[in-house]
């Protein structure tokens, strides 16, 4: 008899194992099943989903480099015509004085001669 519920008890212990198992395996299958759904929908992020072209953008930032050389070049161009403006302005001032007295020395020649 003591062997008889000895071997009950033993049975019914693993049925409770059996039973755990079982609860764990659906557990297990049901997490399984959200990290395969995770992983669908990472790989559909993935295929969708463009990195910039990397030679675009290279063009891009050397085309930018060369239209910044461009403007500076333009810029010293100007400056270099707005002090050719200036010098004429000043030169031009000048030239009525020096004329002037170059008339007046003229006219002061004529009168001594």
């Amino acid at each position: 008899m003591a062997v008889l519920k000895s071997i009950k008890k033993e049975i019914a212990r693993k049925q409770a194992q059996i039973e755990k198992f079982n609860n764990e395996e659906h557990r297990t299958a049901i997490d399984s099943e959200k990290a395969a759904n995770q992983l669908r929908q990472i790989t559909e992020l993935m295929g969708e989903y463009t990195v910039p072209d990397l030679i675009e953008f290279v063009k891009m930032q050397d085309e930018l480099a060369e239209m910044q050389r461009t403007y500076k070049r333009l810029q010293r161009h100007h400056e270099v015509q707005q002090n050719a403006i200036k010098a004429f302005k000043n030169q031009s001032k000048a030239e009525p004085d020096i004329i002037q007295s170059k008339n007046h020395k003229e006219s002061r020649v004529k009168y001594e001669v």
